[in-house]
């Protein structure tokens, strides 16, 4: 069962704050200098009208003393970014409102004012409150969906895909979510163990970029025995969440190595034929264990929300790039910008040339080899006889976006290089993934030479969108 709470049954709260008459009408008097403002404002201020507190305890009461999920529902849904809330609670009404006016008070945060300004969407904004669809992780008390996640039906370049993390939030709320299609899933006939298996190996012989995707973990060069798995707790207010290292031969999670997804992609074709049309989704998965010896297990896939796809809101998979030259994971950074250029940094001695090309230009976007920030990079450039210099800030500090090509391994997350600082600056970053860049470093052959510091240079403007909760960037050469 599934409650909805239309946008104007928030009117009374807004008129109480004395912020507009109407959530709609508070969303258009906010603006990017107000919004962080607003949003703590009615997160910390908010709290429904005795009229209403009355009226939500009676729904309340249709749930039973299940958890509940409570989910915003807004004008232009920004597919997965995280930009607007949702919370979990248990099934109380002093739980249950607190909840509430933060998942309200996300329509007014800096993201969400952007977010309107780029889609003009409106302001609308409604919450839907549901069971959380849950299962007992261990014998803590805890619960969560063993598996949860958002996908694609299909994209604008074929086939869909899903993001799977483990536990609560998978491809929303968790940044660290493994996308995974039907064809990553034919080698090992939809076995999700298999996968598993496989691609750990793959990154930890090098074989693939390394990651630590939550669902893959491989840290320092090894794989890891655990997930680190987000998990409704009843002991945790006011977010009643906690997370924990469970083990991979934990009781229920070691179901996982025999589960098959197929069932789910088959569903999800049937659903865009049904609809005539693409569909963005969200779901999470519960499991049964049919047979202990051998080992069968039944699984529930729930579908929790779909919606139409749009070029605009769905801009990384249905975008109107026809020019897509690369793609990035392991990404900062959420929004789109366009670059004035993209210049190559691939050598020690190319780091002086860069600190010339970056004072003589504003905004373009560095792609710069992993020689220059790794360990095994540095030792091979001083055996070749190159002066031992390193990649800063500083030297890239016009830059608008900046993208790792991972010649050399790291041993920790590449962006740790620099400090925390592309972070704090406001700078997109991303790893390049190789199985899709290559239209990118083919560019960057037939690139020119940038006459005053003898660096390789694509003058032309480029489009990056980035998503930092789904992990990826795409990056699009126009006009060419």
């Amino acid at each position: 069962m599934r409650l909805v709470l239309a946008e104007g049954f928030f009117d009374p709260l807004f008129e109480s704050l004395q912020f507009g008459h109407t959530i709609r009408e508070a969303a258009a008097m906010t603006t990017d200098v107000t919004a962080e403002g607003y949003q703590n404002f009615v997160a910390t201020r908010g709290w429904l009208p005795w009229n209403l507190l009355g009226s939500l305890e009676s729904l309340l009461h249709l749930f039973g003393d299940r958890p509940l999920a409570i989910r915003s529902s807004a004008s232009g849904d920004p597919r997965g970014t995280g930009i607007f809330f949702s919370r979990y609670a248990p099934n109380r009404l002093d739980a249950v409102v607190p909840a509430l006016c933060e998942v309200v008070a996300s329509n007014f945060s800096p993201d969400a004012v952007l977010f309107r300004e780029r889609t003009g969407a409106s302001g609308a904004f409604g919450v839907i409150l549901e069971p959380l669809i849950a299962q007992p992780i261990d014998d803590t008390g805890t619960i969560a969906p063993i598996l949860s996640g958002m996908g694609y039906t299909s994209t604008a370049s074929g086939p869909g895909y899903i993001r799977v993390g483990v536990g609560l939030g998978g491809g929303v709320s968790q940044r660290d979510a493994e996308r995974i299609s039907r064809s990553d899933l034919a080698p090992f006939q939809g076995n999700l163990g298999k996968y598993i298996f496989e691609t750990t190996y793959e990154m930890v012989s090098g074989r693939s970029l390394a990651r630590d995707s939550g669902l893959l973990r491989v840290t320092g060069g090894q794989p890891t025995n655990h997930w680190s798995v987000a998990v409704f707790d009843p002991e945790e207010p006011p977010n009643y969440l906690s997370t924990f290292a469970c083990h991979k031969r934990e009781p229920v999670m070691d179901n996982l190595h025999v589960l098959n997804l197929f069932p789910l992609f088959d569903a999800l074709e049937a659903l865009e034929t049904a609809m005539g049309i693409p569909q963005y989704f969200e779901w999470a998965l519960t499991l049964r264990v049919v047979e202990k010896f051998p080992r069968v297990v039944e699984p529930t896939f729930w579908i929790t929300q779909i919606a139409d796809v749009d070029p605009v809101t769905d801009a990384l998979d249905w975008g109107t790039d026809q020019d897509i030259v690369g793609e990035a994971l392991l990404v900062r950074g959420t929004g789109i910008r366009i670059c004035q250029g993209i210049v190559f940094c691939e050598k020690p001695q190319d780091i002086e040339n860069l600190r010339q090309f970056n004072a003589q230009h504003q905004g373009y976007m560095l792609v710069y080899s992993s020689i220059l920030t790794t360990n095994d990079g540095l030792i091979r450039g001083i055996r070749e006889g190159h002066e031992f210099h390193v990649l800063h800030v500083p030297d890239f500090s016009n830059a608008t976006a900046v993208y790792e090509r991972q010649d050399f391994r790291h041993n920790s997350d590449p962006e740790e290089h620099f400090g925390g600082k592309l972070r704090a600056l406001g700078f997109f970053f991303g790893v390049l993934d190789w199985n899709i860049s290559q239209p990118l470093f083919d560019l960057q052959r037939s690139a020119t030479t940038d006459p005053q510091t003898g660096l390789t240079y694509y003058p032309g403007p480029v489009r990056v969108i980035s998503r930092e909760q789904q992990n990826r960037a795409k990056i699009a050469v126009l006009g060419k």
